[in-house]
């Protein structure tokens, strides 16, 4: 949402703050400007668009198997039921590939093969009276087989193969027209009435949703609005049902309500229980439902109202940063390998962060039951985006390979660090400048290291100005998230027995998506960054209260802080001794991956390794080594 209305509006668009009776009375007709939030009338009339849908980029995934294979192994198995099996004189890569070709065929064309496919059978012995049915052979590769094979090979259902029959008894091999074509449906919903559907939606949603700003894509001005994981589609359609009668009006049927929800109000959704909510929108919220009086909830309003345009300024800077890059970058060709820093003039490059949460090998798209109450082999994903190409380097770490035992330590500023630098060195455009996003996490992004590890780039020559930005917690969304649904939606039904498929569903997920793996040639390593700067670098006092973070090379061992994007900088020095003083040869330390426990080992092949499949058992649960 790039702009707020008057506090005035607040209360009845944005939050709702309305009679406790669902009402479906249409309000007055308002103009909206592109950029601002649709009416309801203009959303209304969405649904009277011949063949739109409305999609968003920041959709949640849906995931859809592709069973077309199993599907048409089962129907040449199942599909003919008579005594002569019909379909065993064919083939059924010869069948299949007529389905195929079948289903990439307008509707239209479809109809007209089937029909010309159609012969009547004959009448028998003639009757007095014409004959009201008439009777058909079917035939393929003139054979002649049953309707249930006749069905299956020309993917036709059996109420559709019977109304073409009674269409071709009748008009003979023409297309078919609806009856209701260049005519009203008598039982059709009116506009008024699909208004009513849409403003009931709305006003549900700004009653018991959260709404959010604006994702980096999609082409719905209104920011989205989450809806509890409690409600259902049906359920909310049962008091929509029930409004309507207390109005004494016309309610739309469930599939027509859903129908109407996906074309007109596709920015209302339903949460799921791992959709990230903002916590102080909850509070907000709560307060205001709870406010006695119209002068207490007027303040709490404005308080919401004050974080949301935080919130939506936040965002508005990070759409302004990757539409830089990507113009920057848009005809730039990357070849393989590091490119020396600093060695370009690009000056938008910009990068984004994050954690992905853990994942586990072996994992099965049919998973087996027992293995849920197991503890399979952990596997760390972290992932850095340069979004102006755009691209991500997804770093796999196998639990063996942390700085810890048995996958731990791997969240911290060490980790983080070492993931990052490798990126930087390795997969960077030798920028000048960069701008980077990442999580406001204090434990990873957000503390005293990582700071002082973008200074000290900026001291070595490596970046002439870093800018580190953070949006407000809760409001986050970033395209890193997307490339991570494409992995979570491919592995949650692809079969994983070790390291390397679990490299390969990330490398197929999408085509921006890349896995890099800890004993790669030219991997990275672990190191001791927090030991190293610790001696250098102090905190910075009050980090919690910022946001951006700007370091620059004219300014040596400086940091230049914001609250937010709109705010005047403070300039703060973080280096402890003077910048002479600095070595730019020193290093830190190398750590080696903490490996295996014995008895984590011994855990993973007695309990684990029953569920691998071969021959990877003894690569991802291998026997415990005896000690010498």
């Amino acid at each position: 949402m790039e702009q707020f209305q008057e506090l005035e509006n607040i209360f009845n668009e944005h939050l709702g703050i309305i009679s406790s009776q669902y009402t479906v009375v249409v309000s007055e007709d308002r103009d909206f400007e592109s950029n601002e939030p649709l009416s309801v009338e203009k959303r209304a009339e969405m649904f009277f668009i011949p063949g739109y849908v409305a999609t968003q980029a920041d959709n949640q995934f849906i995931d859809q198997n592709d069973d077309n294979d199993d599907d048409i192994g089962n129907g040449f198995r199942n599909s003919c039921k008579c005594a002569n099996h019909c379909l065993d004189n064919f083939i059924l890569q010869d069948i299949a590939e007529h389905i195929y070709n079948i289903r990439e065929l307008e509707k239209t064309e479809k109809e007209l093969l089937i029909m010309s496919s159609l012969s009547h059978g004959g009448f028998g012995k003639k009757l007095p009276n014409p004959r009201k049915r008439v009777k058909y052979s079917y035939t393929f590769q003139n054979h002649q087989i049953c309707r249930g094979a006749f069905q299956f090979v020309y993917d036709v259902k059996e109420h559709t193969l019977d109304s073409l029959q009674t269409h071709l008894h009748k008009h003979g091999v023409t297309p078919r027209v609806h009856g209701n074509k260049g005519k009203k449906a008598h039982n059709a919903f009116t506009f008024h009435e699909i208004q009513n559907a849409v403003q009931f939606l709305t006003h549900y949603a700004n009653q018991h949703g959260i709404p959010q700003p604006a994702g980096p894509r999609g082409g719905d001005p209104d920011p989205p609005i989450f809806l509890p994981c409690s409600d259902t589609k049906e359920m909310i359609h049962k008091h929509y049902s029930e409004s309507c009668v207390q109005c004494d009006l016309r309610a739309l049927g469930l599939s027509s309500f859903k129908d109407v929800w996906l074309r007109c109000t596709p920015h209302i959704r339903i949460s799921t229980p791992r959709t990230d909510v903002c916590h102080i929108c909850e509070k907000h919220r709560s307060a205001i439902k709870e406010a006695v009086g119209d002068a207490e909830k007027l303040q709490r309003t404005m308080a919401f109202q004050e974080h949301l345009q935080d919130a939506a300024r936040e965002k508005l800077a990070y759409q302004q940063a990757v539409k830089e890059s990507l113009e920057e970058l848009k005809d730039v060709h990357r070849g393989y390998g590091p490119i020396p820093s600093t060695s370009t003039q690009y000056t938008k490059v910009h990068y984004t962060f994050d954690f992905l949460q853990q994942m586990f090998i072996p994992h099965h798209a049919r998973q087996m039951g027992p293995i849920y109450f197991l503890v399979p082999r952990k596997v760390q994903l972290f992932g850095v985006r340069v979004d102006g190409v755009p691209r991500q380097y997804n770093y796999l770490i196998d639990e063996n390979e942390t700085i810890g035992e048995n996958g731990s330590k791997t969240h911290g500023p060490n980790a983080v660090i070492s993931m990052l630098h490798h990126a930087f060195e390795n997969f960077g455009y030798g920028e000048m400048d960069c701008v980077i996003h990442a999580d406001n996490c204090a434990g990873q992004n957000k503390n005293r290291y990582v700071l002082a590890y973008f200074c000290w780039r900026v001291m070595l020559g490596l970046h002439r100005q870093i800018t580190l930005m953070m949006q407000i917690p809760g409001h986050a969304r970033c395209l890193v998230d997307a490339n991570f649904a494409h992995i979570k939606r491919l592995y949650k039904r692809t079969d994983c027995n070790s390291l390397d498929d679990l490299r390969e569903t990330v490398d197929r997920s999408c085509y921006s998506n890349n896995a890099v793996l800890f004993e790669e040639e030219d991997s990275w390593f672990w190191s001791d960054w927090a030991e190293f700067f610790s001696a250098s670098f102090s905190a910075l006092k009050g980090l919690r209260g910022y946001h951006i973070f700007r370091f620059h090379q004219e300014n040596p061992g400086k940091v230049f802080c914001r609250k937010s994007s709109d705010d005047n900088e403070h300039e703060i020095k973080l280096l402890k001794g003077s910048v002479a003083a600095f070595d730019p040869i020193l290093r830190p330390r190398m750590i080696l991956p903490g490996g295996f426990t014995r008895d984590r080992q011994a855990y993973l092949y007695s309990r684990v390794r029953p569920f691998v499949q071969n021959p990877w058992k003894d690569v991802t649960c291998p026997p415990v080594q005896t000690e010498e």
